[in-house]
Formats: C-alpha cells, structure tokens, sequence
C-alpha cells in the first residue's frame, strides 16, 4: 500500500507527581487528546501538507526553465538564431539591409513553427499526467477506508466481545477508538491505556504524493499549544501568605487577569468578601461605580506609599470623583480630557495648543463654570468662599 505511516505514543506522568499542583486528571488529559487534540492534530498536518505543496510547486516553476527554441547538433547552422547584439548593426547601403530583413523573417518563422510543434508534443503529456495522479490519490483514500472500515467491523464483532469476561469496559474502549478514528480518514488506528490512563497510541497514514513533513516538529509544536483547562481570562495563578490575615487561613490567591463571575462559583473555597483587583473597568463593572472611586484612591494611596508620600484623602477623593462623575469610569488624561465641557480647563492640561484649535474653529463657549477657567481669567472660582457673596451693613 503506498502510505507513509507514523506511530504517536504518548507516555504520562504519574498522576501522584501533579497531583495537587494542577486541576487535572488523567481521565481529562484522555479526554482532551481524543476530543481536541486529534483534531487540531490533523487540522495541522493538512495545513502543513499545503503550504509545503504550495511552495515546491512555487520552487519548480521558477527551477524550470522556459526552452521556446531548441537547438540540434546537426542542424545548427539552420535553426540557431544569430546572437542579437547590444546596439543595432548599421548597414552600408540598401541591399545589404533588405537581405538581412529577409533572413530575420526567415529565422523568426522558422523558431515559431519549431516552437508551436514542441507545444503540440508537450500538452499531451501534461493532460496524461493529471488524471493518473488524481486516481491514485482517490484509490489510496478509498483502501484507508476501507481498512477503517474493516478495523471497526472487528473490533465490534461478536467474537471479540465474547472473548473477553468484563463487556462494559471493552465496548466503551471500542466506541472510543471508533470515535477518534472518525475524525480523519488519515487515523488508521488508536489505543489507550484502559486500566491505569497512562498512555495513549494515535498510528496515520498518509498517502506517498504528499510532501514529507517533520512529524516531530509539528508535534512539539501542537503539544506546547495544548491547554487541557483554563479559566477564561485568568493566565496564571499562585498562593502567597497574607500578612494582614487576623483570622481564618492566612493564604491569599493572587491570579494574572481577572474573571470575577468565575471566582464567585468557588464560595466555599474563596471569601468573596474580601475579593479586590486594579482593574478598575472590571470593578466598575460587576460592582459598580462607587467601588470603581474607592479603587482609584486606594490604587493612588499605594503608588505614593511606595515613595514614603502621605497624600490627604480629601485630595484623592476629588481626583476619584472627577474621573466617575459622569456614571463611568474616566481616564484622568489627555483623552479623558477631551469630553471635557471648558476649553480653558482643557488647555491647561496637556497639548494647549491642539485643545485651543479646536475650540476656536468649532465656536465652543466656556460658561466659566470651572476653577482652571476661572483662574485663567483672574476670576474667583465658584467654589468655597466663591459660591455666595457678603452684604455689609450701611452705615
């Protein structure tokens, strides 16, 4: 049979060795190989397959040079064109430039008829080569499944199940060998470890026409792509000791991303009580956007605390609540900037000049409402003392 065959066996850890560091099994590990892995297995493989086909194809035709005049030993003082010089002969008088146009017409007809006539013995043999390699490629499929075909019929027959004492185990390790062998016609076979699910055993044939690929280059690559589980949105996850733990266990789970809809399903492992992130659009959301304000002060408290800075809350509040005010969460920079209301309290920001341009070429108005407006203009703002006035008493 003219197929190229590999053997993938994978051999596993000891579940004893993960067991604890990591939220699997080797039921799962089974699980995902014969449901996903297999899969995204010959998904590649094909793609590998094109893209190596696509690139010999590519080479070929560059390697092949294109022969529209073919020259003889024998007649090579007739049929051999004269070699075409860089810069055009000039003739010394008529005659001379009549008879070497005629010879030009001559050897031009004679190269055309020679080419037409190669073309004519080389079509054929293009048009007889297709067909025969479209059939073998159609007769290979069909004897892999057939071969299939016949595995399945044995392996469900009645002889083999009453050779066996316990009948549950082999028809449901049956059932899934048919089923991993359904994914491709490429599977001709696949065996696992029923007993202990320590290994697994994935045999492909693939038809000699196709290029040969580094089976385990691919393997290493598609193995390091495997994700058997996950957490959406969470990368990665450790336990630290929690210094400031007064009561209960003095761990803390810190994870790289967040899904706080995720964590909530964990209630009696996790106290949700005391669940807190810096992503402040994430808090927003499932909190609100008062738990996104005190986020923010807690999150500028940290950065100068870092540097020995005691910053008085008052001042951190009014920065929160100018970047919530409005419902959502706003950042405090040159974009948040921009929804801004007054011109003036935009320009004294960041980028003046650009903030300056566009107010004055769009007509925007400042109602002067502002503390920055006000302090450009030299006005008192209204705010404090700003907001009411004092009448004096007439003498």
């Amino acid at each position: 049979m003219n197929t190229r065959n590999y053997i993938i066996k994978m051999e596993f850890l000891e579940h004893a060795v993960y067991k604890g560091h990591v939220n699997t099994t080797p039921s799962k590990i089974l699980f995902y190989i014969e449901h996903n892995f297999v899969k995204r297995l010959t998904e590649a493989l094909r793609k590998k397959i094109r893209q190596s086909s696509a690139a010999k194809s590519i080479s070929v035709a560059k390697e092949r040079p294109i022969n529209y005049f073919k020259h003889d030993s024998n007649n090579a003082d007739e049929d051999s064109l004269p070699p075409i010089p860089d810069e055009p002969m000039k003739a010394d008088d008529g005659d001379s430039t009549e008879e070497s146009e005629g010879e030009g017409d001559t050897t031009s007809a004679k190269s055309k008829k020679r080419h037409d006539q190669d073309q004519e013995y080389e079509d054929p043999e293009e048009e007889e080569i297709l067909p025969e390699s479209s059939e073998e490629s159609e007769n290979e499929e069909v004897t892999i499944k057939e071969e299939i075909k016949s595995d399945n019929e044995e392996s469900t027959s009645p002889e083999f199940l009453e050779s066996n004492e316990d009948v549950k185990p082999t028809i449901d390790k049956a059932s899934r060998i048919n089923y991993v062998k359904t994914w491709h016609s490429w599977i001709s076979n696949y065996n696992f470890d029923a007993k202990r699910e320590h290994w697994c055993e994935i045999s492909l044939q693939l038809p000699l026409d196709n290029n040969k690929i580094d089976m385990k280059s691919l393997l290493e690559e598609e193995i390091n792509k495997a994700n058997i589980h996950s957490v959406p949105n969470i990368n990665d996850a450790i336990l630290v000791e929690n210094p400031n733990a007064k009561e209960g266990c003095n761990l803390m789970l810190k994870t790289d991303g967040v899904n706080f809809l995720e964590i909530f399903k964990y209630v009696n492992v996790l106290d949700i009580n005391k669940v807190y992130s810096n992503n402040i659009h994430e808090i927003s959301k499932i909190y609100g956007i008062e738990a996104a304000a005190q986020a923010i002060r807690k999150e500028i408290v940290n950065v100068f605390a870092a540097y020995g800075i005691q910053v008085d809350p008052r001042h951190l509040s009014l920065v929160s609540d100018y970047m919530t005010c409005s419902g959502q969460y706003r950042p405090c920079n040159r974009i948040g900037m921009e929804g801004n209301a007054s011109p003036l309290q935009q320009i004294t920001f960041e980028t003046s000049k650009n903030f300056l341009a566009e107010a004055m070429v769009m007509g925007v108005q400042d109602r002067m409402t502002s503390p920055s407006a006000n302090i450009i203009v030299g006005q008192l703002p209204p705010a404090g003392t700003g907001c009411f006035n004092l009448l004096g008493a007439r003498s």
